[in-house]
């Protein structure tokens, strides 16, 4: 039987190991820090001693996915569309630059030498706010 962890462990675990990293980067005790991109953007918002390097492309992608009760197809038509055209209208990126979040446009099934043949979405690099972290 597979065990699933409530989010509350997820987020007892992450955020704190998430905040020693952009600390560390802040005081320069790492010259670098990759963390999951809206957790990035969450734990560094506001602060002026760490950034999220936007220019970084990352090795890999995570895909995020929605799912709706089977034969309710015009919901999930609903869905797609809606996803659509805030992608191709740039209301997406538009949202996650709002909230300090790497966009990468999505993948789609013939991305398989890039990033997304390895997934889809969102990963980030701190680097402090006076230099850059090498790549």
């Amino acid at each position: 039987m597979r065990r699933r962890l409530p989010v509350w462990w997820i987020v007892l675990t992450l955020v704190p190991v998430a905040v020693v990293v952009v600390d560390a980067v802040a005081d320069g005790r790492a010259e670098y820090g990759y963390l999951w991109g809206p957790l990035a953007a969450s734990l560094t918002r506001g602060r002026s001693d760490v950034v999220v390097e936007k220019a970084f492309q990352p090795p890999e992608l995570w895909s995020f996915a929605m799912a709706v009760r089977q034969g309710d197809g015009e919901l999930r038509q609903a869905v797609n569309r809606g996803i659509r055209e805030m992608v191709q209208g740039g209301d997406l990126a538009g949202i996650l630059a709002r909230y300090g979040v790497p966009y990468y446009p999505p993948c789609s099934s013939a991305d398989t030498g890039s990033a997304c043949g390895k997934g889809g979405q969102e990963v980030a690099t701190l680097g402090a706010a006076t230099g850059s972290p090498r790549h």
